[in-house]
């Protein structure tokens, strides 16, 4: 969990600053908070859906639910970084 939440933190602000390094200087503002506004809608229904596999099926330990619920973040984890990946490069 530590690992995972460092990594966060460490590339959150980083894609806004690579979206503001992409946009007109005009339009800075716009693009600030859009990433911002899709960054809450992710965190919002993240949370929801990891919850709701927490809760999911009959009561059990929470520390058995947990490796499940982190599981499944691993798709979108993995086509993000593909998306990454594929961001073009300002030289």
């Amino acid at each position: 969990m530590a690992v995972l939440g460092a990594g966060f933190g460490l590339v959150m602000q980083n894609l806004v600053t690579l979206a503001q390094n992409a946009a007109r200087p005009a339009d800075l503002g716009a693009v600030t908070s859009a990433v911002l506004s899709v960054r809450g809608f992710g965190m919002a229904a993240g949370v929801a859906l990891t919850g709701g596999l927490l809760g999911d099926g009959p009561p059990r330990s929470l520390a058995a639910a947990v490796p499940g619920a982190l599981l499944w973040g691993l798709v979108p984890a993995t086509a993000l970084l593909v998306l990454l990946a594929t961001l073009p490069r300002k030289d």
